[in-house]
């Protein structure tokens, strides 16, 4: 939901010396997140373009990061969905403050 993107088409990579090739939507945001970009940047290129900036990058980053886990290759590492809510509700009072 966060990248506006199909889960199943793939995500073009031309990270391959050039060479186009489709790669998993997990993979893709993975390999951002981990980059080497300022995490603006990072998240920018993960946002949906439709959304045009108007979202808190720090909010979003947190989002991305609890959705990766959630995607866990092992089920046990995934989170039960108290946790997720319990990390997102963590995120927004730490805003706030």
């Amino acid at each position: 939901m966060v990248t506006g993107r199909s889960p199943g088409g793939g995500v073009p990579d031309t990270s391959a010396g050039g060479e186009t090739e489709n790669r998993g939507l997990t993979s893709w945001v993975k390999q951002k997140m981990n980059g080497e970009v300022p995490t603006a940047t990072r998240i920018e290129e993960i946002v949906d373009h439709s959304i045009e900036g108007g979202y808190d990058v720090k909010k979003v980053e947190v989002l991305v990061a609890v959705a990766l886990h959630c995607v866990a290759d092992d089920k046990d590492d995934r989170p039960t969905m108290s946790q997720v809510v319990e990390m997102l509700h963590r995120c927004t009072n730490e805003a706030e403050i």
